[in-house]
């Protein structure tokens, strides 16, 4: 049996999105009959139960992340499950932690978003954005393969069963889910709130996901309160698939959402809450694949209130989006990545 180790965090301030967008590949490794360790120097409430749930086992780094000690803690990990793979996702791991971890006779998965590790000697580069290109890895290894663009993107299974089975396309758009992130340290949240409680949709239904990092729960409840039974706030969702195949629209930030929202088909309103998620805007932008608002410190609620009236009052438009969105994600990026991992181990 093939082993994969994922070597990937969680926590308020570098959000949950990277860990969990493993959780996929993970799900498709050990569905081709392949074992899943992962290895975490920080995590979140909750998380080890998704591993689990994943088919995945579960163990504790005890170093600061993409510190020297969270390398040698990791080659030594890889090296007592005797790892035929290392998976590694994450920003606080620069050129000096690939470097190091790739060398130990196992084969090495970098999840890459911006291309600026500087030298790649991964054995594969997976980098599913819309945004993904060849010459962001042109300082690489002659091995490494580059797995590009959201044909890759790592899709959850729980989503499958919520395709084709979501709200189709009413008239008006009535039913909205929040949903910025794992973190969310900027508060983006609250300020979608603001702007339901200022857009006068007849029997709007609003959901507001807080995940289990988001250190903002009583300022989003404080201001949801005020819009009564019509915004309700769920922390930690445990599908959110049917979150989203539920909703006529959803207000998000640009991260892994992007692709599980345009897998299901749901038009999004995208506010860009990190600078990595500025190429992501622009290729959606050039795409006319949703609507895009720009950097949420420069956004205000009675613009977001704006942008979901527009795109709850025509029908017309939203389908646009959807026809664009629907062609972008088929959800079988992990099961792409899975094989082509397996493949490697066969050469």
């Amino acid at each position: 049996m093939y082993v994969a180790l994922f070597r990937a965090d969680a926590s308020a301030s570098m959000g949950v999105g990277h860990a969990m967008r493993t959780l996929a590949l993970a799900q498709a490794w050990v569905a081709q009959g392949g074992r899943a360790v992962y290895a975490m120097a920080c995590g979140v409430p909750g998380f080890e139960g998704k591993i689990t749930a994943a088919g995945a086992e579960f163990a504790k780094i005890d170093a600061e992340p993409g510190s020297e000690r969270d390398m040698e803690l990791t080659v030594s990990f890889a090296c007592s499950v005797k790892a035929d793979w290392l998976i590694v996702d994450g920003y606080q791991f620069g050129a000096a932690y690939h470097q190091t971890v790739s060398g130990g006779g196992w084969r090495m998965l970098a999840l890459d978003d911006e291309g600026r590790v500087g030298r790649y000697e991964a054995d594969i580069v997976l980098n599913q954005n819309l945004h993904a290109s060849e010459s962001l890895y042109a300082n690489r290894a002659a091995h490494t393969r580059l797995l590009l663009g959201p044909e890759y993107a790592l899709i959850q299974r729980s989503f499958f069963k919520w395709r084709g089975l979501g709200r189709g396309n009413p008239p008006i758009a009535r039913r909205i889910l929040v949903t910025m992130g794992g973190g969310d340290l900027g508060n983006v949240t609250r300020k979608a709130v603001e702007a339901l409680l200022m857009t006068n949709i007849e029997g709007m239904e609003a959901r507001v996901a807080l995940g289990v990092a988001n250190p903002n729960y009583d300022s989003v409840m404080k201001a949801a309160l005020r819009g009564g039974p019509s915004i309700r706030v769920e922390t930690d969702i445990r599908d959110m698939g049917e979150a989203m195949a539920w909703a006529d629209i959803a207000i998000t930030a640009g991260g892994s959402s992007i692709y599980e929202l345009s897998f299901l088909g749901t038009p999004f309103i995208m506010i860009t809450t990190a600078d990595n998620q500025k190429p992501v805007e622009r290729a959606i932008m050039r795409l006319g694949a949703g609507l895009c608002l720009g950097w949420h410190g420069n956004v205000p609620p009675e613009r977001i209130s704006e942008a979901i009236r527009t795109a709850a009052f025509s029908q017309t438009a939203r389908g646009t989006l959807i026809g664009r969105i629907s062609e972008l994600v088929d959800g079988l990026g992990a099961v792409r990545v899975a094989q082509a991992m397996a493949e490697a181990l066969r050469v």
